[in-house]
C-alpha cells in the first residue's frame, strides 16, 4: 500500500524561530487532517537559510497533541553526533508521547550535520557501526523501558 507524506528542510527566511514552529505544527496538523500518512523532517543544526530542525523528536510529540493519525518520520539522525543510551532513550519517550507513531532513522552521516558537529567524516562509519551496535543492546535489554518490547513496534527502523 502508498503511503503519501510530506517532508520539509525547516527554511525560515524571514521568520522567528517561533513562527517557523508554530507554522509547522500547524502544518502537520492540517496534513493529518487531510489524510497524509506521515510527516517527515531531517535533523540539522545552526541557523541558515536552508534547515534548521535541532529537535525532530521533541517536535513530533509536540504535534502528536493536535494530530492523532499521522506519523512522524526523522529522515535522518546522524548516529556518529549521538551517545547512543542518551538518543534510546529520547526515542523510547518519543514513541510513549506520540503513541507509537514515531519513526527515527539513525543514519551513518549526513555531510553538513557532520561538518557542523566537528565529527571527522573519516570515523563517521565506524561510530555509526558501533553506534547502532549500542542501539539494538540497549531496545533488546532491560536498560531502557520502551513501548516497542510490548508492542512490537520498532522505535528506530533502516
Amino acid at each position: 500500500m502508498m503511503k503519501i507524506g510530506l517532508f520539509t528542510e525547516f527554511s525560515y527566511p524571514g521568520k522567528s524561530e517561533h513562527q517557523l514552529y508554530a507554522e509547522v505544527l500547524e502544518q502537520i496538523a492540517a496534513a493529518d487532517e487531510l489524510g497524509y500518512d506521515f510527516f517527515s523532517i531531517t535533523e540539522s543544526y545552526g541557523k541558515d537559510l536552508f534547515s534548521c530542525s535541532p529537535f525532530p523528536l521533541g517536535l513530533y510529540v509536540a504535534a502528536a497533541q493536535r494530530a492523532r493519525r499521522i506519523r512522524f518520520l526523522t529522515g535522518i539522525i546522524s548516529m556518529p553526533i549521538h551517545h547512543p543510551a542518551m538518543l534510546a532513550s529520547q526515542v523510547a519517550a518519543a514513541d510513549l508521547l506520540t503513541e507509537g507513531r514515531n519513526h527515527a532513522r539513525p543514519r551513518p552521516r549526513h555531510p553538513w550535520v557532520i561538518g557542523r558537529m566537528n565529527v571527522d567524516a573519516a570515523t563517521s562509519s565506524a561510530r555509526f557501526e558501533e553506534g547502532i551496535r549500542m542501539l539494538v543492546e540497549i531496545f533488546k535489554g532491560d536498560y531502557i523501558e520502551n513501548s516497542t518490547a510490548s508492542s512490537g513496534r520498532s522505535a528506530t527502523s533502516n
